[in-house]
Parts: structure tokens; sequence; C-alpha cells
């Protein structure tokens, strides 16, 4: 079922990398809550409930925390810990249900834009895009931090690849957009190809890389299906995927030559 925000695709959020936002916390408390059992299981309801007291044996022998509660709100890696062991204890205990579980859970991380992902076949979480990516996305976050909008607009387009819930091509407007404001509000200029020249003539960047950041804005330009029908064909996900990656590099060395000035 595809409901109102995912249908009109303004459905985005973002959890990052060695984090757990709010949102997806408390979408595994809630579905903890739905299939954890806290009483006795009735006769014939075997395979359909998560024992309680199974579950937090294993939560307090690996984790030495009291509960699953106490565990989703810890730190990233005892979450993501807390989460294979709720799926390895659904999958033996409740293995009727199991299904519908990882399921709820693969969905949560989705929903909230997650760096992270639960693989279905071994129920462990694991991380989208590579260690190195992903630490530059938080880099580059915090490095647009000062410009609220820009960062705002380059994490929304994160989580929607991230979560799958923004077009390849929506994706890639929504970086330059993000980038464009960063380099107006850094330069003080009104367009993107005045900031670019006043780069050059402060000499923050060399002629040559110029050409690159024209070259950012002329792929987002001719890119079929970004502004209009362009030049080239229309992005996939990898093409999007390598534009983040191009302008998330950008945007760290900018800010190391920007904050060299200061």
């Amino acid at each position: 079922m595809s409901y109102f925000r995912e249908r009109n695709k303004t459905r985005n959020e973002y959890s990052g990398y060695q984090e757990v936002s709010d949102g997806l916390r408390s979408r595994l408390s809630a579905i903890c809550e739905r299939y954890t059992a806290k009483g006795l299981i009735g006769s014939g309801q075997g395979g359909f409930w998560i024992p309680a007291r199974i579950l937090n044996h294993e939560i307090k022998l690996y984790l030495n925390k009291a509960d699953m509660t106490a565990a989703l709100v810890g730190k990233y890696d005892e979450v993501f810990e807390a989460v294979e062991i709720f799926l390895y204890v659904a999958k033996t205990s409740a293995s009727r249900k199991f299904p519908k579980i990882l399921v709820d859970v693969i969905s949560a991380f989705n929903i909230a834009g997650s760096v992270y992902q639960v693989d279905p076949g071994t129920g462990q979480v694991e991380l989208r895009i590579e260690d190195k990516l992903a630490a530059d996305i938080e880099a580059a976050s915090d490095a647009l931090s000062e410009t609220r909008h820009a960062r705002n607009e380059f994490l929304d387009a994160v989580g929607g690849l991230m979560s799958r819930n923004k077009s390849p091509e929506e994706i890639v407007n929504d970086i330059f957009v993000a980038f464009e404001d960063y380099l107006k509000t850094s330069m003080h200029a009104k367009e993107y190809g005045e900031a670019v020249t006043k780069l050059v003539k402060e000499e923050i960047i060399s002629p040559t890389q110029k050409s690159l950041l024209e070259k950012i804005y002329a792929y987002r330009s001719d890119t079929y299906g970004v502004v209009h029908a362009g030049k080239g064909n229309k992005p996939k996900e990898i093409d999007a995927l390598w534009f983040l990656e191009t302008v998330t590099a950008q945007i760290l060395f900018l800010d190391r030559k920007l904050k060299q000035l200061q």
C-alpha cells in the first residue's frame, strides 16, 4: 500500500552515519512493542509472538541492558545490535510472524532514510553505501550547517536516495540546489556563476577547479528530466549517487579553503 506522502514524494527523512534518528528509534520501538508478548503466550499462539523474557535475556547478555526499550535509547551501535538480536529471537520464537516482522523492520530503516539497511537474508544491519561516503556526507552536512536551507535540502536529497522515495532526477536537482545555495551564501553572490567567478578572483580555486564547478552546473542543466528536457539521458540511481559523491567532495574542499581565510 502506497500512502499519501510516499505517492507525492514528500516523505523524506534522514538518519545518518553512526547515528539513529529519533524517527527510526520510535519506529523500531513500536515494532518491538507490537510483536513482543510480555506475559504468557496462550495455547495455539506459539510462533506468533516474541517472548519478552527470551528477548530481554539476550539483550542483557550481549548489551547489558535491562530490556529492549533500554537498548533502543542507547548509542547507535547498541541500537543496531539490539535490532539484530530482536530479529534473531523473532526468527526462532515467532517463526509464523517472522516474515511480517522482517518487512516492518526493513521498512522502518527505509522510511527513516537511513544510510543503514537490514539484509533480509542475514538479518544484519549494514551500510547501504561505502563508509567513506557516509562519513563525508556527515562532514558535508556540518559544513552546510550555517546555511540551513542548503543543509536541509542536501539531507532531504540524501534521505530520498537512501529510501528511494525520490527519483534520481529529483535527487540530482535537489543536491545541486543545496550546493548552489551554499556557494551563493558563502560568496555573497546572487547567482551560481557569479559565486564561481568570485571563487577564482579571490584565488580560492584555480581555473581548472572553476571548470569542474561549471561542469557540475552543466550536468544538472543537460540531464534529461532534472529541470527540463536536456541533452543527456535521464539519470539513473547510480548517476544520482555519482552526483552526490562529486558535490560532496566539492563541499568539503571549499569548506576547508574558506575556513583557511577566516
